[in-house]
């Protein structure tokens, strides 16, 4: 395959995951603007509730969709929509009872919501498959303005700001479903392979993912071990890391099935693995020279993150190669190698990190979450070229 191909297709993964994220901040910051601070932590908390609820429940399918399509294997694909349709109506119904029981009334369009961009996402899998990352991306942009768009509208009819939002997100998520599923030829009704079949060969990315939402625990723990101070300035340091590694999340869409489909291999994959490194780590090296001007942003209280946030882009130049590296290998059809590293080093890093906390605070928090990087980058990056040397 020549690099021009999936030169495109990383641009128009990169471009998606940008003007999505934007305007969906847009839209978040318009949220927090017109509501009170009580509701904004409050429904943020709820989606952040609901979209890791869709993520345990997903036991792999999503990662394994793209593998398996890649590789022809339809049944398989065409069981895991009929079994993951099934995971998503109970899961809505769950988190209905629970968002009832708290009395969260104003808030139940959320788990549906979620649910519907779930379905999205999964047969978005398909046209990432086939490495149609244009598709994707027009897809994400037109859920977020549509979105946006249903929100600002609603509040100007003076309808309450948070069924506004929360029916904006409906309407974005249904259109969605909807704009993806339509002219899809894939005929997706039978289950002839059966759930446990599918599930001995998704487990594997069901781990991979379980083992990064572990990570996301490490702010509550060093919040809790570490005291209020230290806990914000390590979360400053924890939200700039999927911005500053969406580089290599959209390499990484690209590779994964171009590598199963066994459209690059060996040499080409080294050297496309050593190019995309340079360039993911093209904004980590624009945030170390920019960190000293974070305070303008957050307010000089936060002084002292700017070192910290200093010391983590270092990290996150070994977390950005970690990220391609899994998806090398599960494109190799090795998820359960990856899975076995990223387990281990997550349980270990969570293990860690409240006694760190504890005893360093946020500053040998960072060094640990350093470390934690670098195990990642090593470990896979071992298997890695040990999977290309036997090309």
């Amino acid at each position: 395959m020549k690099l021009i191909v999936l030169a495109k297709r990383f641009s128009w993964a990169l471009l998606g995951r940008v003007f999505g994220a934007v305007v969906q901040a847009l839209m978040l910051l318009l949220y927090a603007r017109w509501s009170t601070v009580e509701e904004f932590g409050t429904t943020i908390s709820l989606m952040t509730i609901s979209v890791v609820a869709y993520v345990i429940t997903d036991v792999g399918f999503s990662p394994f969709t793209i593998v398996a399509y890649a590789k022809n294997e339809n049944k398989k694909v065409e069981s895991i929509f009929c079994y993951e349709k099934w995971v998503l109506i109970l899961t809505v119904v769950v988190l209905e009872i629970v968002f009832f029981t708290v009395g969260h009334l104003m808030m139940m369009l959320i788990p549906i919501w979620a649910a519907f961009e779930k379905r999205a996402d999964l047969w978005l899998c398909l046209a990432q498959a086939e490495g149609d990352n244009k598709k994707i991306s027009y897809e994400i942009i037109k859920r977020r303005m549509l979105s946006l768009v249903v929100y600002i509208s609603l509040v100007g009819m003076s309808i309450n700001n948070i069924y506004a939002f929360t029916g904006a997100l409906l309407a974005g998520g249904v259109y969605s479903l909807w704009s993806v599923s339509k002219n899809n030829e894939v005929f997706l009704k039978s289950n002839d392979v059966s759930a446990i079949c599918v599930l001995k060969e998704s487990v594997f990315y069901y781990i991979n993912s379980i083992a990064a939402q572990m990570r996301n625990l490490d702010v509550p723990l060093v919040n809790l071990f570490g005291g209020n101070v230290q806990g914000g300035m390590f979360a400053i340091v924890n939200r700039i890391i999927s911005p500053m590694t969406m580089v290599a999340t959209s390499v990484s869409m690209v590779i994964m099935p171009a590598i199963t489909k066994k459209e690059i291999k060996g040499e080409k994959v080294v050297s496309l693995l050593f190019l995309t490194i340079v360039l993911s780590s093209i904004p980590i090296v624009v945030l170390y020279f920019f960190a000293p001007y974070i305070t303008l942003v957050v307010g000089s209280k936060y002084q002292h993150a700017v070192k910290l946030i200093e010391l983590t882009c270092l990290g996150l130049f070994f977390y950005s190669a970690a990220n391609m590296f899994i998806s090398v290998l599960q494109g190799m059809s090795k998820a359960k190698v990856t899975a076995r590293v990223n387990i281990a080093s997550s349980c270990l890093y969570i293990i860690l990190i409240p006694m760190v906390a504890l005893k360093f605070g946020a500053i040998g928090s960072v060094w640990l979450l350093n470390a934690y990087f670098f195990i990642l980058f090593l470990g896979n990056g071992l298997f890695v070229f040990r999977e290309i040397g036997k090309d």
